[in-house]
């Protein structure tokens, strides 16, 4: 009894972390899209509607995955700091499961909002998103192609290693 519970042990860790490995690709896919829905709002709200940036951070925090980084960023701008600071350090810190060249253009994002005009921030939230965009195509297909990959590598390694050790 005690060696058909390792074997089950053995089969659901390695089958878990395969389970793990794979759904990254999902969570970089998602944060990507809350990533495209936000800029396109702060575009909106700050180009188009010409609102102040506390406006378009408040929208912009309704995001799940983004609110704790936008709430920083919101409580320095009504504090009176500049906001590209905090964006950078907010930014640096947050546990967002993307790459660094994600990560890139939302740094530019940061350096521009409530600095420059309208057009100024049009062009910049623009060009986030078009890279943003790529992107994410770019999990989605990583996600097609690697995200059914990890869970049976893991729990095939999880079989093999129950063999082996029994």
């Amino acid at each position: 009894m005690l060696r058909w519970r390792g074997a089950l042990c053995c089969v659901g860790a390695f089958g878990w972390l395969g389970l793990w490995q794979g759904g990254r690709y999902r969570r970089r896919q998602r944060c990507l899209e809350d990533w495209l829905f936000a800029l396109g709002e702060a575009e909106r709200l700050l180009c188009d509607l010409g609102m102040p940036t506390s406006a378009a951070l408040r929208r912009m925090a309704e995001r799940e995955r983004l609110g704790e980084m936008m709430d920083r960023c919101l409580r320095a701008v009504q504090r009176g700091e500049a906001l590209s600071p905090t964006w950078s350090a907010a930014l640096g810190e947050a546990a967002f499961p993307l790459a660094e060249a994600d990560l890139r253009p939302l740094e530019e994002v940061g350096a521009v909002l409530g600095r420059f005009d309208g057009e100024q921030q049009r062009r910049v939230l623009r060009h986030a998103c078009a890279v943003l965009s790529q992107a994410r195509e770019e999990a989605a297909q990583e996600d097609k192609r690697l995200g059914r990959m990890w869970p049976a590598l893991g729990f095939g390694a999880g079989v093999l290693l129950t063999v082996l050790l029994y």
